[in-house]
């Protein structure tokens, strides 16, 4: 599993509507700036970046193999990282 130290988090103004949430504010960011660090995580002592890109291509597949489980609605689902 993925274990996230986010960098920084960029938030977005929608006109009228005030801050966007923070999925809309993904997507904005891999759509405007995907080769730019999201967040770097440390894996057997060497630090890996992600791209706004990257985490964003991880996370849909981390959520397809969950929605491919077909758990019934309102189950619980736990992440565990270190």
């Amino acid at each position: 599993f993925l274990a996230i130290q986010v960098i920084k988090i960029n938030t977005i103004k929608r006109k009228n509507l005030g801050e966007s949430n923070p999925l809309e504010n993904l997507y904005h960011w891999e759509k405007e700036k995907p080769e730019q660090v999201f967040f770097r995580q440390p894996v057997a002592g060497h630090w890996h970046l992600y791209t706004y890109r990257k985490a964003t291509d991880e996370i849909r597949r981390m959520a397809a193999a969950l929605h491919a489980l077909r758990l019934p609605p309102g189950s619980n689902i736990a992440i565990l990282s270190k």
